[in-house]
């Protein structure tokens, strides 16, 4: 059972909840491996599948914010939010080796948690009503 998901965090999108839960499993095995003193492993191995599938998600998402187009008055805003969240990232990454395996690998965890909840619970939960409101999606 995940710790992260909570029903609350169900946009009713399913593309959008599936992602989230694949997206949650990941940051939970990263999670776990850290907890367990795998933290090289964390970071040498599950952040690098991680970053790509948070590229895969923000993608298929933007795809869906596209459906809206002109009706979607945060697209450009929200597709800025996900760009910083993947340079943010980058960053923490490349100051590894200046914090050591295990600040920065609870750095990074951290900040994925506090991210992505916060993005979901918010902005994605806005997107995902003018997407089911435009009929742009089916709901589950």
């Amino acid at each position: 059972m995940s710790k992260l998901w909570n029903t609350s965090l169900t946009t009713g999108v399913p593309l959008m909840d599936e992602q989230h839960k694949a997206l949650i499993a990941r940051i939970e095995t990263f999670d776990s491996l850290c907890a367990t003193g795998q933290t090289h492993r964390a970071l040498d191995e599950l952040l690098p599948q991680l970053k790509d599938y948070v590229q895969y998600h923000f993608s298929a998402e933007e795809e869906l914010m596209q459906r809206l187009a002109h009706d979607y008055a945060q697209l450009e805003e929200h597709m800025a939010m996900h760009q910083r969240f993947f340079t943010r990232i980058v960053e923490m990454e490349t100051q590894r080796e200046d914090w050591g395996d295990l600040q920065a690998a609870m750095r990074i965890r951290t900040y994925l948690h506090d991210w992505l909840v916060q993005h979901i619970a918010g902005t994605d939960q806005a997107l995902a009503r003018q997407l089911l409101g435009q009929h742009a999606v089916r709901p589950h």
